[in-house]
């Protein structure tokens, strides 16, 4: 009797691999006036995360490789040694995120001649005094939000950036923020406390519109603060 003997042969299915090629964005960290700058630049993207890159190179030139297509922002911090001046130093858009710049990259390109400019800041100077010592107590940590006192700039962002002290003394606080230039934002002084005023005694409202010329520096407000009565 012949026998029958019958091979079944099982197809292996392998997953199906991405055929997407990935994409690069690469090019130069400048000041505005087009000198190379180093820093850190920080790329964000729905499909990627956050990558980060440090720039060293004297040229200020960056590259990001491997990435999928999509909409990306690149935000940048750099040294105050390379501002124009120490009240001018350059804007962290990392913190201010409406000033990052956003560059969109289709599958597999290489997008090259990138200029990532840096954004033009000024160093706003926030005096407040105290009507008597105690009513202004020192804060642990800086960047703490005072319960008795709110202090914070609100641009076009929308976001609260507290304004943090950076020296007390027995007659009140001082507080900086670097704010961006020639931009229209609003101060928020609150407290449920204490009534706060300009120089003068006329009191100011919970929300003030202020504005940092450049050339008008220092940028300077002054507060004072009094118990409520």
């Amino acid at each position: 009797m012949r026998s029958c003997i019958v091979f079944a042969f099982a197809a292996v299915l392998l997953p199906a691999q991405s055929t997407t090629p990935a994409g690069s964005i690469s090019g130069i960290f400048v000041a505005p006036g087009g000198q190379p700058l180093y820093g850190y630049l920080l790329l964000t993207g729905p499909a990627l995360g956050a990558a980060s890159k440090k720039v060293f190179s004297s040229d200020g030139s960056f590259q990001f490789t491997g990435l999928p297509a999509g909409v990306y922002s690149i935000c940048t911090r750099t040294t105050y040694a390379q501002a124009p001046s120490t009240e001018e130093p350059f804007l962290d858009s990392c913190a201010w995120p409406f000033f990052a710049q956003t560059v969109r990259l289709k599958a597999g390109q290489a997008l090259t001649g990138i200029k990532v400019k840096a954004q033009p800041g000024v160093r706003l100077h926030l005096r407040v005094n105290a009507a008597l010592p105690a009513l202004l107590t020192p804060l642990a940590n800086p960047n703490a939000l005072d319960p008795n006192l709110e202090l914070h700039v609100r641009g076009a962002d929308q976001l609260a950036h507290i304004m943090p002290a950076v020296s007390s003394d027995a007659g009140g606080r001082d507080h900086m923020l670097v704010i961006p230039h020639d931009n229209y934002l609003i101060l928020r002084a609150k407290s449920n406390t204490l009534s706060i005023s300009d120089l003068t005694g006329k009191l100011v409202p919970n929300e003030q519109q202020i504005f940092a010329k450049s050339g008008t520096l220092p940028a300077k407000i002054t507060l004072q603060v009094a118990s409520l009565p």
